[in-house]
């Protein structure tokens, strides 16, 4: 991709360039853009055979790869450069295809070292049995959210005006995926770091509503909150605790308005238990903007069951996962645009 890097660069100066010339740019309120809607790529470009449906893709990358150094720039002709061009490349060549982005820059285990190191050490955090372990700083301090905050004002500054970059996920309070509500509750030893790193709940709830807040420098851009029933590390017990996410959908509703989707990233067409229900239920009940990413391919039943299921929740976007090649573009292009007819403008 040494080719569309470098066209980055030029594409997004001349796209800043044409910005700042535009005489009302100033004092027009800034335009929300449209939702990104349909179903989408979310681990990059999707192959040319589903670029007619899937026209939409995530771009995935570490926190530390676009800040590398404490309070700095973004990095240049970065991952996100590179996605800009391509989709501008793409739109070009392909009237009428539309292609739009979602940025998912991973905090938790994404943050550069400097970020990592604010507050105190970072844990070593581990998923249930260590099959999957990273390192992870003390999101829930002040100085941690002070660098959040910073790096989404610089990225604000490049991407908000870029219209194809369409949304942005919310995760300072992440630890090992890009979902700020998820503690790792069922491995001993990531309870015994907590407690020792001067974690409580109260900070940590803290942090949930700080990470909404920090993205009000988006003003044309949706930004995405991923939620799961929320994990807490209590001095002695964990809890669950549903009803905190509800109220975390009304504060980013409140916070942020219609910039702010609800979704969540492991949606199947099987049962999850009550707490999960009772989530879904509550986005649907807060309506649109409202984006789902599935589960793995290996635990659905069938996708375009799942699909269905996101539709009936209100979803206007939903993230496909690898191995969605097994469906043809075909099958995909009618619960696409049942998906697109959704979208907020």
């Amino acid at each position: 991709m040494g080719h569309q890097r470098i066209s980055a660069a030029a594409c997004l100066s001349a796209l800043l360039v044409l910005s700042i010339a535009a005489p009302s740019a100033a004092s027009a309120t800034p335009t929300t853009k449209t939702q990104i809607a349909g179903v989408i790529d979310r681990q990059g470009v999707p192959a040319s055979a589903y670029q007619s449906v899937v026209n939409g893709w995530v771009v995935q990358v570490n926190w530390a790869d676009v800040q590398p150094a404490a309070g700095g720039p973004i990095a240049a002709n970065n991952a996100i450069d590179a996605a800009i061009a391509t989709a501008h490349n793409l739109n070009t060549s392909h009237p009428g295809l539309n292609a739009r982005l979602k940025l998912r820059v991973y905090a938790g285990t994404g943050a550069p070292a400097w970020a990592k190191a604010l507050g105190g050490s970072p844990l070593q955090l581990c998923e249930r049995r260590a099959t999957s372990c990273g390192s992870v700083g003390r999101f829930w301090t002040p100085e941690f959210g002070v660098a959040y905050a910073d790096l989404q004002t610089k990225l604000a500054a490049l991407y908000d005006g870029i219209d194809v970059v369409r949304e942005v996920a919310i995760d300072r309070c992440s630890t090992l995926s890009a979902e700020p509500f998820l503690r790792q509750i069922n491995y001993a030893p990531n309870l015994a770091q907590y407690r020792a790193s001067g974690y409580t709940v109260a900070a940590d709830q803290q942090c949930e509503r700080e990470e909404i807040d920090a993205h009000k420098v988006w003003a044309q851009t949706r930004s995405a909150l991923a939620l799961d029933p929320y994990t807490a590390v209590n001095p002695t017990t964990t809890s669950v605790d549903e009803p905190f996410t509800e109220s975390m959908m009304d504060y980013c509703r409140a916070s942020l308005g219609s910039l702010c989707v609800l979704g969540n990233n492991g949606l199947r067409d099987s049962d999850q238990g009550p707490d999960f229900d009772a989530m879904y239920n509550a986005i649907k009940a807060h309506g649109a903007p409202i984006y789902f990413q599935t589960a793995t391919y290996s635990r659905l039943h069938s996708l375009p069951a799942t699909l269905q299921l996101a539709i009936g929740y209100g979803a206007a976007m939903v993230e496909l996962p690898v191995g969605y090649v097994h469906l043809s573009a075909s099958q995909l292009a009618a619960p696409d645009t049942q998906l697109e007819a959704k979208a907020l403008t």
